[in-house]
């Protein structure tokens, strides 16, 4: 179920799936620590850095995740990732670029460093990109600026493109020349290779520096599906991960040669590992080997994965879904001779042209080599084979909701949600389980979207068929689900019925028990809240969450040692480092407090409990218009509003 023991949005969950990491996801991004050393140290000390990897490696994540963040935290200057998308919309962005006769490169890589905003001055196209720079380096000029350009084999991918690579090289080499502070780094896959470093090595008279990443190693492999899941209550039994991470490994056979990469595909590990967190019961802390096995076999999952993939490729390219998943498997998972791969003029023979390709690179189930032929494609990982030797040849409704959830993990809702309206076409009227989990994938479709009131019908509609299913745990998560949203939403009397309800029917569950927790706290009743943490505590004391939500609450009350004894044992996040500042604060610790408050503020701004407990620092600092200014920002914030006596500390502190 993707209703999970926490209540979390699917991108608030320890594992993104499919999707590449984010600068947001920077918290849960395991397994690169030596290659974002090696890409930090390369960049910094080089003019140039070319970096390189197989499709699907993680570069994008490695980017986003891994190296900005930590330039970032040493206090260099780092632009947002940039990227030269076909077709950008930049007229409305830099509108001084947008004219005919401009060079497109220029304006769409402008925009994307650019977050969105552009100058309002008109200057001359020459040496735009060096005026854009400049701009953001201080009076020195030779201040330390970070560029990169992300899939940088856009370049090289569409002709309309080529025409303008001179103009773009230009500018980028006066960028380079003009602001010495200026370091950039291209990132491409590895079948372009051959053709970014000779366009970098253009730019400046230093010669490029390179450095590539392959697929995960198996200490690191496992390092990146176990860690995410120390800031929760569950976490995997010894040799759980090590089982997981041997599963996606390629199996020798008899009708093939040895893989080529056996190392771990980070896309398939991440899709694995959400399946796991999604299906394991969540009353199961510690997940088995068995248990991935029993709820989330790992070539189940990657049969619904590569089904996905291909019903969404037909789709958007206007292709038969059969013509395309027959032509995968006779041309990938046929015996020993369909594993070296296939030329792009090979693929039309059969009417797969290269765009459908592209489309099957982009989504994880091929990948491009460099070859002496040109451009080849190859299966993305050799653990793929049997699996795709397996995809049924006709999707049952089954299919269509294994595919929304995979959809819906990777952040594209809209497509999640055609995937549940096409299962729910295809079930049969009496099917109450399957009309369920449609239910409930739709709920989760809505509150992605930010309509929490139709989640929680669509929640409620799947709690009353699986009922009458006798479904316990199922139903008691949906309550818990909608109590949540209703307390998000300010109304907490509904929502403590509603989480009653499913701590009735889940009486020892962590999770439930926490939001119940949380209910009572919001409605003025801190002590009964306390008390419901401190027996799930008694009956478990290694659960994480319940600590970290006590020790709020006892900040919050100025029991600021007793807060300290819980929230030292656990992984902070914003709010509980929020409360720990508060309490150290309490305990005239002002110097330690205020460093803890302003990390706690820079991982979430426009959080209001993290705002309240940072004004309530600033009020024990002796900063009063400090406090003042916060308590105000916390009395706006939505996400999440503050409620009860939150708000009318916040109030106090405005007025005071």
């Amino acid at each position: 179920m993707t209703v999970d023991v926490l209540g979390l949005a699917p991108r608030d969950r320890p594992f993104v799936g499919p999707r590449a990491f984010g600068t947001e996801d920077r918290h849960r991004f395991f397994g690169r620590d030596d290659e974002i050393a090696e890409v930090a140290d390369l960049w910094r000390r080089r003019r140039v850095t070319v970096l390189t990897g197989p499709s699907g490696s993680g570069l994008t994540s490695l980017l986003r995740a891994g190296v900005v963040p930590r330039l970032d935290r040493e206090g260099a200057g780092v632009l947002p990732v940039g990227r030269v998308a076909t077709g950008r919309p930049t007229a409305t962005v830099i509108p001084f670029l947008a004219p005919a006769g401009r060079n497109p490169l220029v304006s769409s890589l402008l925009s994307s460093w650019s977050s969105g905003g552009g100058s309002e001055d008109a200057p001359e196209p020459d040496g735009a990109i060096a005026r854009f720079l400049r701009g953001r380096t201080d009076a020195a000029r030779d201040a330390p600026v970070f560029a990169a350009i992300d899939q940088a084999e856009d370049l090289f991918t569409d002709p309309a493109h080529e025409r303008h690579l001179t103009g773009l090289a230009g500018e980028l080499a006066r960028a380079l020349h003009d602001n010495p502070g200026l370091h950039l780094l291209l990132a491409a896959r590895d079948a372009y290779g051959s053709a970014i470093r000779p366009f970098a090595a253009q730019l400046s008279p230093e010669e490029p520096a390179s450095a590539r990443i392959g697929f995960l190693e198996p200490d690191a492999a496992v390092a990146t599906a176990r860690r995410p899941l120390e800031g929760t209550d569950r976490g995997f039994a010894p040799g759980a991960a090590e089982y997981l991470v041997d599963e996606l490994g390629v199996q020798p056979a008899l009708d093939r040669p040895p893989a080529r990469e056996s190392r771990v595909a980070p896309t398939l590990l991440q899709v694995c590992c959400a399946r796991v967190w999604n299906r394991v019961p969540t009353d199961v802390r510690s997940i088995s080997a068995e248990h991935i096995r029993v709820y989330a076999g790992i070539d189940r999952t990657l049969i619904d994965f590569i089904t996905r993939v291909v019903g969404e490729t037909a789709s958007q390219h206007r292709i038969g879904v059969d013509s395309l998943r027959s032509w995968l498997q006779r041309t990938f998972a046929g015996g020993r001779d369909t594993v070296r791969g296939v030329f792009a003029g090979a693929a039309r023979a059969s009417d797969i042209d290269e765009g459908v390709l592209r489309t099957l690179e982009d989504r994880h189930l091929l990948r491009s080599e460099a070859d002496a032929g040109g451009v080849r494609y190859v299966l993305h990982h050799e653990r793929l084979v049997e699996p795709l030797s397996r995809v049924p040849g006709a999707f049952t409704a089954g299919d269509y909701l294994r595919s929304a959830e995979l959809a819906l993990a990777a952040g594209e809702i809209d497509l999640a949600d055609k995937h549940v309206a096409e299962a729910l076409a295809a079930a049969a009227e009496d099917d109450r389980r399957l009309l369920a989990d449609a239910e409930r994938l739709r709920g989760d479709i809505a509150a992605e979207r930010g309509k929490p009131e139709a989640a929680e019908g669509h929640y409620l509609r799947a709690a009353t068929l699986l009922e009458a299913l006798q479904d316990t745990q199922a139903v008691g998560l949906l309550l818990a689900a909608i109590g949540r949203l209703q307390l998000a939403r300010g109304l907490p009397a509904p929502a403590f019925e509603k989480l009653r309800a499913a701590a009735d029917r889940l009486p020892t569950d962590p999770g439930v028990n926490i939001s119940l927790a949380r209910v009572l706290w919001t409605m003025g009743q801190r002590r009964p809240a306390i008390d419901v943490l401190t027996g799930l505590l008694a009956a478990n004391e290694d659960t994480p969450d319940a600590l970290r939500t006590r020790g709020e609450f006892l900040a919050d009350l100025g029991e600021a040692r007793s807060a300290l004894r819980d929230l030292d044992r656990v992984t902070p996040r914003p709010v509980a480092r929020a409360a720990r500042a508060l309490a150290l604060a309490t305990l005239d610790d002002v110097e330690h407090a205020r460093a803890e408050i302003e990390e706690a503020l820079a991982e979430a701004p426009d959080n209001g409990q993290v705002l309240l407990y940072a004004a309530r620092v600033s009020e024990l600092a002796g900063d009063h218009e400090v406090a003042a200014e916060r308590a105000g920002r916390a009395l706006r914030a939505k996400a999440p509003p503050l409620g009860g006596h939150q708000r009318e500390e916040a109030s106090r502190l405005t007025t005071g």
